[in-house]
């Protein structure tokens, strides 16, 4: 039985060691050692891991939601926004849309899926969204005012600035 201490699936074809900055995955990779599978000559391996890992966590997460904390489900619908970190590139943003998509199998006609925001772009949002639902809210912006959303963690920092 093998078994591997990290989850680290290339998204592409072309990634070199240098990009890793997990030592002892870098040592393992050099000293072959690793199972094949984990780098796939296609990306498919690495796209079918993703789906089947996010149709576990999304239907324990609906039976979580349905069974322990007595949410009714069936008239209401739901949104699931699914985000990237910035610094992926197209390809690596297509394979997880395409991962995401096909690990919703019990998405209803009422469900939406968004797959096309950065982590950033949705801190952003859920700041603006709560915004307009809480009339009590401290966050108050007028016209010509500036709004920074500073995203840190990952090795990348991302800066968006929002203007009134």
């Amino acid at each position: 039985m093998n078994s591997y201490f990290w989850t680290k699936l290339l998204l592409h074809d072309n990634s070199s060691l240098d990009e890793f900055d997990d030592e002892v995955l870098m040592n393992t990779t050099l000293q072959g050692d690793l199972h094949p599978a984990l780098f796939p000559v296609n990306c498919q391996y690495a796209e079918q891991v993703i789906t089947e890992y996010l149709r576990h966590v999304l239907e324990f997460t609906w039976e979580e939601l349905k069974q322990n904390l007595d949410i009714k489900l069936d008239s209401a619908s739901v949104h699931l926004q699914f985000t990237f970190p910035a610094s992926w590139s197209q390809k690596a943003r297509a394979l997880i849309r395409r991962a995401v998509t096909n690990a919703w199998g019990f998405k209803r006609d009422q469900d939406t899926l968004g797959t096309d925001l950065s982590e950033s772009e949705a801190a952003s949002k859920s700041v603006f969204d709560y915004r307009q639902i809480q009339s009590d809210s401290e966050f108050k912006a007028n016209r010509g005012d500036g709004i920074l959303i500073c995203d840190c963690g990952g090795g990348t920092v991302v800066r968006l600035l929002y203007v009134y």
